[in-house]
C-alpha cells in the first residue's frame, strides 16, 4: 500500500483510497502515550483482492502512525 502524506491517505492494490476515520491511543510499557490514526477503505464490496487483503466483513481498516497536525 502506498501512502500520500499530502492527502493523508493510503491507496490499496485495487486503487481504492483508505482515508482517516478516527484515532486510537496506545500507551507503551514505559508510559509513553501515542496516537494511532485509523484508516478505512472507501468501498471493498466488489473488490477482487478482498479475500487476500482482509478477513473483515466490512471495509478494510488499517492503523498507521501518520498524522497531520
Amino acid at each position: 500500500m502506498g501512502y500520500d502524506a499530502e492527502k493523508d491517505e493510503y491507496t490499496c492494490h485495487n486503487g481504492k483510497q483508505l482515508r482517516p476515520v478516527g484515532a486510537s491511543y496506545r500507551t507503551s510499557a514505559t508510559g509513553y502515550r501515542s496516537e494511532i490514526s485509523v484508516y478505512e477503505c472507501e468501498d471493498c464490496s466488489n473488490c477482487l483482492c478482498k479475500e487476500k487483503c482482509t478477513k473483515a466483513q466490512e471495509n478494510r481498516r488499517i492503523w498507521g502512525r501518520h498524522s497531520i497536525f
